[in-house]
């Protein structure tokens, strides 16, 4: 019997002490920015999938609902939660406002963590599964350190802001620039002569960009093609082999006739030529593949009524 009693007072402890633990996570993303704007705090938004989404489930368990993930963020950030779950255990409202965010933010997969300042900026963050809180906590504190960076160079100008901002860029990963435009456009308004060296990179991914949404709104691979014809172009030079293999296998997806299928292979070897280390690799593939140009086509055919 008194062992019972323990026991159940145990369980009566934990049950007080548990809340004091307790992460907050917001679920109404305009209501997370009043919040930290009051409390000047920066924002951590999981992008997450969290009835289906295993990696998802995994950070959080593993990471963010501990014990010392809660010490770590209570003084830094504000918890907002943009959950995208198969379950209906959200309003449609709710659903749709997340939906939305998703895209606003460019959220690729899941889970995507966002660190972001009072108004919604991204900061840095990271996507993808990770296990430890030391793995969180390192690209979380680099985000962190962008904030403060950015509010350095609010109160600076010419060649000291250009250099502050260049390093906020350059402290965001890769996956995420695409959410560091507004960074991006103030480095190319600050430094047209090119002074810190990114400019060409830059230009790129504006570019990149530009042409993912032209893409975007193809009602058809027949008009995606038309549009990556056109790009081809204009097109920069780092971004040449990405649209070159596009244009590839739209160029092979669209064929009706054998001379499609030739300028399919012209293409291919304009990829060879961008990729030195590949190059004979490239062209020996190439030169196998169309080695019979007719029955390739009708392979393709084949392949394409099966598919309708």
């Amino acid at each position: 019997m008194l062992m019972f009693r323990n026991t159940l007072l145990i369980a009566a402890i934990a049950t007080m002490i548990a809340p004091a633990f307790a992460a907050e996570w917001i679920s109404d993303f305009d209501a997370a920015k009043a919040k930290a704007a009051q409390e000047n705090k920066a924002i951590l938004a999981d992008f997450t999938g969290s009835d289906w989404c295993g990696w998802c489930i995994r950070l959080r368990q593993s990471v963010l609902d501990t014990p010392a993930f809660e010490a770590y963020a209570k003084d830094k950030f504000v918890l907002a939660e943009i959950d995208v779950p198969q379950a209906p255990k959200l309003s449609p409202e709710q659903m749709q406002k997340n939906r939305l965010l998703c895209e606003q933010y460019n959220i690729q997969g899941f889970p995507t963590i966002l660190v972001m300042d009072a108004e919604g900026r991204v900061m840095g963050g990271f996507s993808g599964g990770k296990t430890s809180l030391q793995d969180v906590q390192a690209p979380l504190d680099k985000g962190l350190e962008n904030i403060r960076l950015a509010q350095q160079a609010a109160t600076q100008q010419g060649d000291e802001k250009l250099q502050t901002l260049v390093k906020i860029y350059n402290n965001i990963p890769a996956e995420l620039k695409e959410n560091a435009a507004y960074i991006r456009d103030a480095i190319l308004a600050l430094d047209p002569a090119n002074a810190g060296g990114i400019k060409t990179t830059l230009l790129a991914e504006q570019q990149k960009e530009k042409f993912k949404k032209e893409l975007a709104t193809a009602q058809s691979p027949e008009q995606a093609l038309a549009m990556l014809e056109r790009m081809k172009g204009e097109v920069l030079p780092p971004n040449r082999t990405e649209l070159l293999m596009q244009l590839f296998t739209l160029k092979m997806e669209c064929a009706n006739t054998v001379e499609d299928l030739l300028a399919a292979k012209a293409i291919l070897l304009e990829v060879a030529e961008t990729m030195p280390d590949r190059k004979a690799a490239i062209q020996a593939a190439a030169e196998k593949q169309f080695a019979n140009p007719a029955a390739l086509l009708e392979q393709i055919k084949t392949y394409r009524r099966k598919t309708k």
